[in-house]
């Protein structure tokens, strides 16, 4: 009996022994694996910190950004009745208008909305700056309404006259919008630069009076 069980257990010790190198074979890998699995945490924790730190920064400039837009649409609400009459009637820039928010710091509108609508209207502000242009308007003399045309330089400075050359005068903007100045003495130059530019009249210099502000 004795002889059977030191065979058995000769056989049983070997059995462990594999047992045990499996066990520590199984348990390195699972180690290696942890440690894996805790460089790959550690990556993932780091860039989840990087992210969280771009995101702060991504938001305090958009912060920025909002401020920006809310002094723009501030001082675009300001500036509109100095605006020439021409460029305040064009379909896109009187749409524009109508969106620019009551109170921008309230406004459900997306900051991204009203960025492009500020370009939009600067960039329409700008063509209109550096244009001449030429338009069919009724101004009034007295009780009376007469059709004119007018000539606009940019922003700053326009001309008119009626068909007779009887009502001329000039206009611009001013602190209560823009304004008309009657000035009969420029009709004859205001119709000289009109049939310039409509090419009914050779090209020629025509002085007129402007207001330098």
């Amino acid at each position: 009996m004795i002889s059977r069980l030191q065979a058995d257990w000769d056989e049983d010790r070997e059995t462990i022994k594999s047992t045990i190198s499996l066990f520590k074979v199984q348990q390195e890998r699972l180690a290696e694996k942890l440690a894996q699995v805790g460089e790959q945490n550690g990556q993932v924790a780091k860039e989840t910190t990087e992210h969280e730190t771009q995101l702060k920064k991504y938001m305090a400039a958009l912060d920025k950004v909002e401020e920006m837009v809310v002094g723009f649409e501030s001082k675009l609400k300001a500036q509109i009745p100095n605006y020439p009459p021409p460029l305040v009637s064009q379909e896109l820039v009187s749409k524009i208008i109508s969106l620019i928010p009551e109170d921008s710091r309230e406004t459900k509108v997306p900051l991204i909305s009203r960025v492009q609508n500020l370009i939009l209207i600067l960039k329409a502000v700008q063509e209109f700056n550096s244009e001449l242009l030429v338009a069919s308007e009724i101004r009034r003399n007295g009780d009376k309404e007469i059709e004119v045309q007018a000539i606009y330089l940019g922003l700053g400075q326009a001309w008119f006259v009626s068909k007779d050359g009887s009502f001329a005068g000039t206009g611009g903007p001013s602190e209560n919008g823009w304004i008309w100045q009657p000035d009969p003495s420029i009709a004859g130059q205001v119709q000289d630069a009109i049939a310039v530019y409509d090419k009914s009249k050779p090209a020629s210099y025509v002085a007129l009076k402007a207001v330098v502000k």
